[in-house]
């Protein structure tokens, strides 16, 4: 399988337009990070279930969040497991540069 970088600015715009070019010049598809069902279910299934492997007794858990589908799958995932959990706790790195600049810290 090819493999192809698409570089763009940092904006949500740009991200967007050179997506739509990108898709309309190869046939490529989104799969969106965080708005798409499909991958909300399938990361909060996964986080909540390797976190009840571990925890059976916790009625807690905290959850990254940056697009919000890991936090929204693992919620919903959670509660199914256990509808008495509560709460569901989110992070947030304080130095956080995603998706608005998410070259900034690797750039030498």
């Amino acid at each position: 399988m090819e493999q192809r970088l698409f570089f763009c600015e940092p904006t949500l715009e740009a991200r967007q337009s050179t997506a739509a070019e990108v898709f309309a010049r190869t046939g490529a598809v989104l799969v969106h990070p965080f708005d798409d069902d499909r991958v909300i279910a399938g990361q909060g299934h996964r986080r909540a279930l390797e976190f009840w492997k571990r925890s059976r007794t916790s009625i807690i858990i905290c959850a990254p969040v940056s697009g919000g589908g890991l936090l929204s799958g693992t919620a919903i995932a959670a509660k199914s497991l256990r509808p008495d959990l509560f709460p569901l706790l989110d992070a947030n790195p304080q130095l956080r540069t995603m998706p608005r600049d998410p070259w900034r810290l690797r750039t030498p």
